[in-house]
C-alpha cells in the first residue's frame, strides 16, 4: 500500500484493486455511475456506491453498503453488520491485509465516487 500522503499512488493503488475486482456489482457501479441506479443522500447528493470496512473472520475486509440485490433495479442500503454479512455472503467484499488498507480503501472509494456528482 503507498503512503497516505501520495494521493497519486493511493489513486493507483485503488485503481488496480478496483481492476482486480471488476466482476464484483459494486465496483461495476463505481466504474459506471451513468448505467447504474442510484439513491439521494441526506445532502440531495446522488450514490451508487456508498462503503464500510470492518474485521471479519481474523479478515479485514471492505465492503458495499449500498446494495443492488440479483435482478434489482434498486439500491438497498444495508447498516455496517448487515452489509458486512451480505457482502462476505454474495462475495462482494474485498479482502485486505490489515484493518488500515481496508479502511483506507473504502474512504479513498467514497471520495472518488463523490468527484462524480
Amino acid at each position: 500500500m503507498p503512503s497516505l500522503r501520495d494521493t497519486a499512488g493511493k489513486r493507483l493503488w485503488v485503481k488496480t484493486i478496483l481492476n482486480q475486482n471488476k466482476d464484483k456489482n459494486f465496483v461495476q457501479r463505481l466504474q459506471h455511475p451513468e448505467d447504474s441506479p442510484k439513491v439521494t443522500n441526506a445532502d440531495h447528493t446522488k450514490s451508487t456506491v456508498r462503503m464500510g470496512n470492518a474485521e471479519v473472520d481474523g479478515g479485514a475486509i471492505a465492503f458495499p453498503t449500498l446494495i443492488q440485490p440479483t435482478k434489482s433495479k434498486k439500491l438497498v442500503g444495508l447498516s455496517g453488520k448487515a452489509a458486512a454479512k451480505y457482502a462476505v455472503k454474495t462475495k462482494q467484499a474485498i479482502r485486505f491485509n490489515s484493518s488500515k488498507q481496508a479502511q483506507t480503501f473504502a474512504e479513498s472509494v467514497h471520495d472518488s465516487e463523490s468527484e462524480k456528482y
